[in-house]
């Protein structure tokens, strides 16, 4: 069955029905166009079975790593090799798109990739199309296997994959090395570094024919990183040693050998080594040697170490070290700033409040002269913020009572309530009249009240706090009953009683 249309949903046509599983279905996209004559074939031919290609710089690594991954499925079983492109007129571009396609687009073909197609099986099916492989092949590509890797007789140089276990490294050189090359050639060897290793190179021998600008005869030294990006493009020729300027990401280097219909040299013989990726550019290595953040590129290589908020970068540019925003006065509190390992936190005199902004001090607190009414934590019902510092004052009239009702009593508790609290200055209470936990009491005094309230951090994020209830009493309204008990969750306990109320 044959399309003209590659876009997967409809290019899938193209795929026999015996596919093991389906590819996603992805709309086609205004740019897909058709890519096949009548036969089927492709339309955009590959000279010498060579592909370059670019990708969109906006492409996410992990997108980069897949494409990469299939281009090397496909060298390793067909006769095709994939190089970043440099100056050629017919490449594959791949592109962070809307949907999975291909298209052709004047002098390239435009490979339209998203999170759909985010899968190595897909994108190897989609590059099967893009080398005109066969249908069959495309197909057993799912597995990655049950395909012979290909045998390239005519092929000039040859793909390698390094091993970091290995005894010895490679070494390339000229066809007929160390007899002249043959005239009228283009070789290509592709030389990998194993993970968490870069790629060193270095000639040994150097005899090619010489030329104006190397247009004769040339070597070219392509050193790529590991997502595809082209580091450095060198070319030479004559008698003179190149010494390789190596960048320190270089994952693959590709050389290459062209050489016109007359005159031939010597040759080349170029070793290989590799190096191990150190924390001194890698940020895949022991977090890159920093004790916070490691800044990376896409492909892992370190930028810089940064650290988290509250912290700044040591003079060794790897520790950090705490940031004193209150020492700096950078913190912005309106009353009080107190240092903590990596933070601060603002906190108000008494009688304020932190407010919501959590540096602004508000009032929080003031004097009561009526003779009833009722008094609450900041926020209640609701939880109650952290680190008020709350001060409430009741007077009384001459000779009056203070009938005080603890209607709700709901602060988070800690130790001795040393950290959120209500406080009461009259009353037999325990930890100087401070009370925390969840109760109620109601009690009458013969003199006014001082009310505090305080909170720290957010352990009181839960908690509603309270609501105090009072009403002035004349003499003959109180009864000694009154004076000699106090009613603690329903239950009345002497005043007098050695026990504390609470």
């Amino acid at each position: 069955m044959k399309c003209l249309l590659y876009c997967w949903g409809i290019a899938l046509c193209l795929v026999t029905s015996a596919t093991t599983g389906p590819l996603p279905d992805m709309a086609s996209s205004p740019q897909c166009v058709g890519l096949t004559d009548g036969s089927g074939s492709t339309a955009l031919a590959w000279p010498g079975r060579l592909v370059p290609f670019t990708m969109d710089t906006n492409m996410p690594a992990d997108l980069r790593l897949i494409v990469l991954d299939a281009m090397q499925y496909w060298e390793n079983y067909s006769c095709n090799q994939f190089v970043p492109r440099t100056s050629q007129m017919h490449y594959a571009h791949f592109i962070l798109g809307q949907s999975c396609c291909i298209s052709y687009e004047k002098n390239n073909l435009s490979i339209y990739l998203n999170s759909t197609c985010n899968k190595t099986v897909t994108v190897m099916q989609i590059l099967g199309k893009l080398i005109g492989a066969s249908d069959l092949d495309i197909e057993r590509s799912s597995t990655k296997g049950s395909i012979a890797p290909a045998v390239c007789p005519n092929r000039c140089g040859r793909n390698i994959w390094l091993n970091s276990g290995s005894q010895s490294l490679p070494t390339i050189q000229s066809p007929n090395y160390p007899s002249d090359y043959p005239t009228n050639i283009d070789c290509m060897w592709k030389v990998t570094a194993p993970p968490l290793y870069t790629l060193l190179a270095s000639f040994s021998s150097f005899d090619v024919e010489n030329g104006p600008y190397c247009s004769y005869d040339h070597v070219e030294v392509m050193s790529v990183d590991s997502l595809g990006n082209i580091l450095r493009v060198s070319w030479f020729c004559g008698t003179t040693l190149p010494q390789l300027m190596m960048n320190p990401r270089t994952k693959l280097i590709i050389v290459s050998l062209h050489s016109d219909v007359s005159y031939s040299k010597k040759g080349f013989q170029l070793r290989f080594n590799i190096s191990a990726v150190t924390s001194t550019v890698s940020c895949l290595v022991q977090n890159g040697g920093c004790s916070q953040l490691c800044i990376a590129d896409n492909a892992g290589w370190k930028q810089s170490c940064a650290c988290n908020a509250g912290y700044v970068l040591g003079t060794d540019g790897l520790s950090c070290i705490d940031d004193d925003e209150c020492l700096k006065r950078s913190d912005g509190c309106t009353q009080n700033c107190r240092n903590t390992v990596g933070s601060y936190y603002c906190y108000c005199n008494e009688g304020y409040g932190l407010d919501l902004d959590q540096k602004t001090c508000r009032v929080c607190g003031t004097t009561y002269n009526n003779s009833l009414g009722f008094l609450f934590s900041p926020g209640y019902p609701d939880s109650y913020p952290a680190y008020q510092n709350c001060k409430w004052y009741i007077n009384t009239a001459p000779n009056n009572y203070l009938r005080v009702t603890v209607q709700v009593l709901d602060i988070a508790s800690s130790d001795r309530c040393q950290t959120d609290y209500l406080q009461l200055d009259r009353g037999n209470f325990r930890y100087n009249g401070k009370l925390c936990g969840y109760h109620s009491l109601s009690y009458v005094i013969n003199t006014g009240l001082t009310v505090a309230f305080h909170s720290e951090a957010a352990v009181a994020s839960r908690s509603s706090g309270f609501l105090l209830l009072y009403k002035q009493l004349r003499p003959d309204e109180v009864s000694l009953n009154d004076i000699n008990y106090v009613v603690v969750d329903g239950v009345k306990i002497a005043a007098s009683s050695k026990t504390k109320w609470l």
